[in-house]
């Protein structure tokens, strides 16, 4: 009897860890992010200068990253969807994937080398992050081959403008365990917990 009762017990662990597994392959991730971009040629920052420095949250889509969207959050209690923000991140161009550096099989590090042109803008940037061996947990979920946080660095510069030294971080937020099933959803997350605390949307 006891011995039956035991494997019960690891029957329905093992069902439990496989369904943990399996919510940890969700496409939608919330991550907190702050990008800085020092300029060289006028290092003041805006409006005094070129440089500047801007928070927020980008929800990013793991398989189409073109999909992704940002809110940023301003000082006076606003947020904006899809402002300036996205524009400086470029998130359509960063392609997340783990992977192994030391060739013990074991992909330890989450990583994307971004390099492109748009218009009279030069971006170079490297991403990369520590996967947890045992995956990250969040609100009850299990996510596997997933850093919990990345930093972002490298240069862009903007023809006629300026050359700027980029730094940009993304955290993961907690609310990537609610597994939002598009970005509509996660940006719906994130803005109504923003309006619940009494910030306004600006266009």
């Amino acid at each position: 009897m006891k011995a039956g009762t035991r494997y019960l017990a690891l029957a329905i662990g093992l069902l439990l860890l496989a369904g943990s597994i399996a919510s940890s392959k969700a496409d939608i991730r919330i991550y907190r992010t702050t990008f800085s971009g020092k300029a060289a040629v006028f290092p003041r920052r805006a409006p005094n200068g070129n440089s500047q420095f801007r928070r927020g949250y980008l929800v990013y889509d793991s398989n189409n990253p073109a999909n992704s969207q940002t809110i940023e959050v301003f000082p006076n209690r606003t947020y904006q969807v899809n402002g300036t923000l996205l524009n400086l991140i470029f998130p359509s161009q960063i392609g997340l994937a783990p992977f192994d550096r030391n060739n013990d099989t074991t992909n330890e590090t989450e990583l994307a080398l971004v390099g492109f042109t748009s218009g009279g803008d030069f971006r170079a940037r490297l991403y990369r992050g520590a996967i947890p061996r045992f995956g990250i947990r969040l609100q009850g979920q299990t996510f596997f081959g997933t850093s919990r946080f990345l930093r972002g660095v490298g240069s862009d510069t903007v023809f006629g403008v300026d050359h700027f030294r980029v730094t940009n971080i993304l955290r993961l937020d907690a609310r990537t365990g609610a597994l939002p099933g598009n970005t509509n959803a996660g940006v719906l997350l994130v803005t109504a917990d923003l309006a619940g605390r009494g910030f306004t949307q600006v266009p």
